[in-house]
Formats: structure tokens, sequence, C-alpha cells
């Protein structure tokens, strides 16, 4: 694994890795490892940040939500959005901002080698693939999935944010119970066989936030490998989530499966972020550098 791409990459941790053989990372251009930083905390609701009153109505979801996002150009950005058995376009909303609850009687709860059959209506599942060029946040009370690629259009100035409450997961659907292995198939969703099949070399162009559990691939221990998950921007979560299964992880499943990862930073989040995204809780500042003024002052 390696981590940073300089010396001038400061890869903090709040405190010390075991560091086994398999996993030890390498710091390309004499960077290290910097033990016991200030850690930083994350809302762990959303109802408890500004999106609930930040959100135009037009674009508020409550259940199951599927969104499409279509750019044609730099002036025309639009969403295809199906909820509540409706399907509609809409222009991507002025303040960059898409938020889906849960309805009433949502009970559901994530389960990783059965993330499917059992997905209720009234949870606020929201599926997300396309391509944008507007800055846009989509926010979920419960889970963000990605069912295919979510890539920025060149020279597009906009930022993405998926954030999800509980889950931000990649869609890989396999049939069958729920020993390994299994064969990657059309699954089943809400009584009705997906229309989507599993993604195979992914790429997001986004900042993905889990506030209260992980960045996951579904069933990422069965099945086939699945080639190379390639995010562009930055990922925060509160458990470091499965994506890649090296056959060799005690689950009889004897190949491998799931992604290769290709993690990258967008070097935009230094200065901007994506619109109306959460701000973490007492984020701490450092000086990376400073100098006299010439001539004084």
């Amino acid at each position: 694994m390696t981590m940073g791409r300089s010396a001038e990459d400061r890869i903090g941790s709040v405190g010390p890795s075991s560091r086994n053989t398999f996993c030890a990372p390498t710091f390309p251009g004499g960077g290290q490892l910097y033990f016991k930083e200030p850690s930083v905390t994350i809302p762990p609701t959303l109802s408890s940040t500004e999106l609930t009153s930040t959100v135009e109505s037009n674009h508020a979801y409550v259940g199951a939500t599927k969104i499409v996002l279509n750019h044609t150009s730099p002036t025309v950005n639009t969403y295809t959005v199906t909820n509540g058995g409706a399907t509609t376009t809409k222009n991507v909303p002025s303040n960059g901002l898409i938020y889906v609850t849960n309805g009433a009687g949502c009970t559901g709860t994530y389960n990783p080698e059965a993330p499917y059959t059992n997905e209720q209506a009234a949870c606020a599942d929201v599926r997300v693939e396309g391509t944008y060029w507007e800055g846009l946040t989509i926010a979920s009370q419960k889970d963000v999935i990605v069912t295919g690629n979510l890539i920025r259009q060149d020279g597009a100035p906009g930022l993405m944010g998926l954030i999800a409450e509980q889950y931000v997961r990649v869609y890989h659907p396999l049939e069958g119970n729920a020993t390994c292995p299994r064969t990657d198939a059309p699954a089943v969703n809400n009584g009705t066989s997906a229309p989507w099949i599993s993604p195979t070399n992914i790429r997001i162009d986004a900042a993905l936030l889990a506030l209260n559990h992980s960045f996951t691939v579904d069933n990422h221990n069965c099945g086939q490998s699945l080639g190379t998950l390639t995010v562009n921007g930055g990922i925060a979560q509160k458990y470091r989530g499965y994506v890649y299964n090296n056959g060799n992880s005690g689950n009889n499943n004897p190949s491998n499966s799931g992604y290769l990862k290709n993690y990258v930073y967008d070097d935009r989040f230094r200065v901007g972020g994506p619109p109306s995204f959460v701000s973490p809780n007492g984020s701490p500042w450092k000086i990376l550098r400073y100098n006299e003024q010439v001539p004084a002052r």
C-alpha cells in the first residue's frame, strides 16, 4: 500500500498501526507517518446539520430513490430521479443539494451478505450514477449506493459529494445464499429483477462520507474479480470498509473478488468542497509554511 505522493504530503494517524508485512505502507519521496495527530470528529446524524433547512423542497425525497446525472453541456445539467414509483427529469438544484430521508416504517439494516433482498421502499437507499458538470451533494439518511461510474465531465468546475448517515456502497449484486462462492448475476430488488449488473473498473469522482459506518463494496468476498475501483476525491468513514478479497480470507471463496484500490486525492479539495457538504467538528488548523514580508511593512 502506497500512501501520499511526495515528501510534502503529511500522513497523519491518531494512533499506532499494526504495520504487518501484508499491509505495511510505503511513502514515496521520503514521506513518513506521523502518530498522535489530533482527531477530527463528524456529526453523527444529518438531522443535526443544516441540510434539512438548506435543501429545496423540489429536491427533497423520501424513501428508496434512484438518481442518474445527465450532463449534456456546461449550461444544461439535469438529473433523472425515480422515487415513489414515478420517474422525472429535473434541473440540478441551484444550491447543489439533493437530500433523501427515511419514511415512516423504515426498519431496514444493512446485511453485507444479503444487501438487496430485504430492502424496504420506506428506507432512504439512494442509488446514483452518471456524469456531472456543476457541483452537487447527494445526502441520504441511510445508504448511498453507487451503481455505475460517477464521473466529472472533463474541464468541469464542480465538486461532487456523497454523504450517507450509514454506508456508502458500491453496487455488487449476487444471487444465492450467504455461502460463497456465488455467481455474479442480476439481484432481486424489492421483488423484481434489478436493471443493473455489477460494474467493472468503476470510477467515482467525489468526496465520500459515511457518518456512522463504512465505504464498502456489497458482497466483496464473493463472486469474481471486478477490476479496479478508482476514487478521485476523498474518503471519510467511521470504520474502514472492505472492497476486495484476495482469496485467502477464510470465507470459502478461493478466488479473488471485489476491486483493487486506486484512490487519488483531488487537490481541489484543499481550497473548496462540494456544496452544502457536512463540515467536521473541531477541525484543526496547521501552519504549513510562513515567511517574512519583504520589504517589511
